[in-house]
């Protein structure tokens, strides 16, 4: 019987260990996210219902309002509860900014590109953000 090959390979050993992480701290990405998502869509329905915000201005006060819950829930629970440190914090920071910049970006050509309405538009957005902010921050804003 042949034992899998040991080079980093799909389907090696090695590829295999390394993926288990990845996939453990995805799922938890994604659970501690719709929490802040939940948030983020809860005000921007607010805002453009509750108080004719703009549709744009509103999907930015809800993101930057998910991300302060984000940073607190991710260092804790998704990315095993590294201290809190300036360092980290200010990684944070540049990631939820570029996230920021990116969702609303992306919200707001969806909406002049004739998208029928702005949750759909909100949720392609939030698609797109949620695999850059999870890869930027993995691999830099919480890297030990």
């Amino acid at each position: 019987m042949d034992s899998p090959p040991r080079d980093g390979t799909p389907g090696s050993t090695f590829d295999a260990a390394r993926a288990g992480p990845v996939r453990a701290s995805f799922g938890r990405f994604v659970l501690v996210g719709g929490a802040c998502t939940a948030l983020h869509y809860l005000l921007l329905v607010l805002l453009v219902e509750g108080f004719g915000i703009r549709p744009a201005m509103a999907a930015g006060a809800g993101f930057a309002a998910g991300a302060v819950l984000n940073y607190e829930l991710s260092r804790r629970y998704t990315f095993f509860g590294r201290r809190a440190s300036l360092r980290s914090f200010g990684r944070f920071g540049v990631v939820a900014l570029f996230g920021m910049v990116l969702n609303v970006s992306v919200f707001e050509a969806l909406l002049r590109l004739g998208m029928p309405h702005y949750l759909l538009a909100q949720a392609v957005a939030t698609a797109v953000v949620m695999v850059t902010n999870f890869t930027l921050y993995r691999r830099w804003a919480f890297r030990a």
